[in-house]
């Protein structure tokens, strides 16, 4: 019996709960058994304020499957990080009719994102009624095309997060990025080596 299965079978109210697996090939049994939980059980996940599950380096589409299906069951989600691979995963899930999760959505963190061939980033952002915030961590491909897509958006947001890898380069869209978000940046970086 797992420690989750426990903490089900006795209604214990949790705040949080963060799951991390990094290596699938040792834990994939485990992956199993903790989305099933999931998918068997989702008041008690409901009910969690911050439920962060991070599978990093998936590519299993049944494990991708049934975390979209926990993302679409989980009600007023106020927050989602999107780490890796997980955009293109997720974008037809964001871009989908869910009227609660378009008003309570308020932050998206993109985390190590690859940018590059994503075209629809401005329906994602148009259809969010309650996007607040977005923080960009150490995304790459944050060329032009990103930017205009961004820059382009009518739907008022701030981007309150902006770290750039080692291989960012400067350009006149970063210039204009800057010139419409600087005012409400909070956080702000650069990595080396």
């Amino acid at each position: 019996m797992s420690l989750i299965q426990i903490f089900i079978e006795n209604e214990v109210k949790l705040h949080t709960l963060d799951i991390q697996i990094t290596n699938y090939n040792c834990y994939d049994s485990y992956i199993d058994d903790i989305l099933d939980l999931m998918l068997e059980n989702p008041n008690f996940f409901h009910k969690i304020k911050n439920l962060k599950v991070c599978f990093i380096n998936s590519s299993y589409n049944d494990h991708n499957n049934r975390i979209s299906q926990i993302i679409n069951l989980h009600q007023n989600l106020k927050k989602i990080i999107l780490g890796y691979k997980s955009f293109p995963l997720y974008q037809s899930l964001l871009l989908s009719n869910d009227y609660n999760r378009t008003n309570t959505l308020n932050t998206i963190v993109f985390y190590h994102i690859n940018f590059n061939g994503i075209i629809n980033l401005n329906k994602v952002f148009e259809q969010l009624n309650g996007l607040e915030s977005v923080h960009i961590i150490y995304c790459y491909s944050l060329c032009a095309g990103f930017i205009k897509q961004i820059i382009k958006l009518t739907k008022p947001f701030k981007v309150k997060s902006l770290y750039f890898g080692e291989n960012f380069q400067i350009d006149e869209y970063i210039h204009l990025f800057l010139q419409k978000f600087g005012d409400y940046m909070e956080n702000f970086g650069f990595r080396f080596g």
